[in-house]
């Protein structure tokens, strides 16, 4: 069986990052200005554990700093308010302040900066909502002719596990239960995000599926489908890993 082999290499996928660090930036402790008296007690000044206080650091010419922050307050059952401060070089006020809202909380909040759709150009995205299996997020991209970033156009946070192979210029993503899997690949063509080829397996269905669907000229086709009411064999897995490789088209 070779179910985590797959997980396994999904996640091993190379992925080119911005080469920028990330670092936590401690909560402020202010103590009052009056000493505490008999009748008064002060207390340090500490946002809640919700909140989000971090900063990413990309060095280059011109340097970025995103700073991420929010209060901590709930404003649905799900996603809290989050706030984006963009400096640009030596600027010592924000270049640009991106608002939106986020379902995760203080430290599992996570920010990222990575050329997204291979413009050449480092966009930013973070984290949105994180399960067991599937993690989504939320992007900006940059657009060299405003200046600044923009909401993302391509339906990016609507992948689970997302990673971008800048080497290669293709997307994958991942969607994940206990026991199924599918992998997609995208590619950018004409301003949209295109499905090049996707792998799946479910085993919980009987009987069990493995397949994997290829996209030539717009037309989907399925150049390899596995039905049994078994296991699958280790050649089965083998045939179905060897598709991982989008320059592999099949033996023979």
């Amino acid at each position: 069986m070779r179910q985590a082999g797959v997980l396994a290499l999904t996640l091993a996928i190379l992925l080119t990052g911005c080469g920028g660090r990330e670092e936590v930036v401690p909560t402020s402790q202010a103590q009052g200005d009056t000493s505490p008296q008999e009748s008064q007690q002060s207390y340090p000044c500490t946002l809640p554990e919700t909140a989000i206080h971090k900063t990413l650091t990309v060095d280059g010419e011109p340097s970025l700093r995103v700073e991420a922050h929010s209060e901590g307050y709930w404003p649905s059952e799900f996603a809290q308010a989050l706030t984006l401060e963009v400096y640009i070089g030596e600027a010592a006020e924000a270049t640009q302040t991106l608002t939106g809202t986020t379902g995760m909380a203080g430290e599992k909040f996570q920010l990222y900066c990575s050329d997204v759709d291979f413009d050449g150009d480092l966009d930013l995205y973070v984290t949105y909502s994180q399960g067991v299996q599937n993690t989504f997020y939320t992007f900006y991209l940059w657009d060299a002719g405003t200046g600044c970033f923009v909401p993302d156009t391509y339906g990016l946070g609507d992948l689970a596990n997302v990673k971008f192979n800048v080497e290669e210029q293709f997307v994958v993503a991942s969607r994940r239960t206990d026991d199924s899997e599918e992998i997609t690949y995208y590619r950018y063509k004409e301003g949209a995000l295109v499905m090049s080829r996707r792998l799946a397996y479910d085993l919980s269905s009987n009987p069990k599926v493995m397949r994997v669907t290829e996209v030539t000229a717009g037309e989907e086709w399925e150049p390899l489908r596995i039905v049994t009411p078994e296991d699958f064999t280790d050649e089965d897995w083998d045939e179905f890993l060897a598709w991982m490789n989008l320059d592999y088209y099949g033996e023979g």
